[in-house]
């Protein structure tokens, strides 16, 4: 802003030397510059990622209580899109560039049972509500939906062991199938959703 100012004051050094008309032209234009750089600034903030600055996925574990909208860009799909942190978990959760556009990868048709870590389960599927919740398109929510539980269906000892977040999952589940919008996302990208429910209901230990 100092050398905006500095540019003004050489402009009223040579006010004497030019005419008014020239003067007036000359800020004018100064000040039309100003704003032009002020408005690409603003543009380019709006584009450039800077989460990875505060926080890298998936190496840290210890930010699931933290406000997690600090380390996604999640103003818009493009900025999404263009997030660094967002595209790492895109390397890991591959079917999410659904939300950009149609990949030839099917989710999940059986269970797997598989060594899991606890903090990355948990922070991932953190991430992934956290993504359903604030996201505003309703086949956006339902494709990340469908990531969720794809990545808890291949982790089913995950599931077996936590049997009290397997029931809330299944509640959630069913709650979404009840939305007259929800299965018709899923027949399109053929999730079957009947499996799924069967599957996740399967691990839970029936009390006597």
């Amino acid at each position: 802003m100092s050398n905006h100012l500095d540019i003004f004051e050489d402009i009223y050094d040579i006010k004497d030397s030019i005419t008014d008309g020239q003067f007036l032209s000359l800020n004018n234009k100064v000040k039309n510059l100003i704003q032009e750089n002020k408005d690409l600034r603003q543009s380019l903030s709006n584009y450039v990622c800077c989460c990875s600055t505060r926080y890298v996925f998936p190496e840290m574990f210890n930010l699931v209580e933290n406000d997690l909208s600090e380390f996604f860009c999640i103003k818009s799909n493009e900025r999404i899109a263009n997030c660094e942190n967002f595209k790492r978990l895109m390397d890991k959760m591959p079917h999410l560039e659904n939300i950009f556009r149609r990949i030839d990868l099917p989710f999940a048709e059986e269970p797997i049972y598989q060594e899991y870590v606890k903090d990355e389960v948990v922070l991932i599927s953190q991430i992934l509500l956290f993504l359903v919740k604030i996201v505003s398109e309703k086949k956006d929510k339902a494709i990340i939906s469908f990531v969720l539980y794809d990545f808890m269906i291949k982790n089913m000892n995950f599931m077996k062991d936590y049997q009290f977040y397997t029931k809330l999952l299944i509640s959630k589940f069913e709650e979404l199938l009840e939305d007259e919008e929800y299965i018709p996302i899923a027949l399109e990208f053929n999730v079957n959703y009947t499996k799924w429910l069967e599957i996740m209901k399967s691990v839970i230990i029936l009390e006597e």
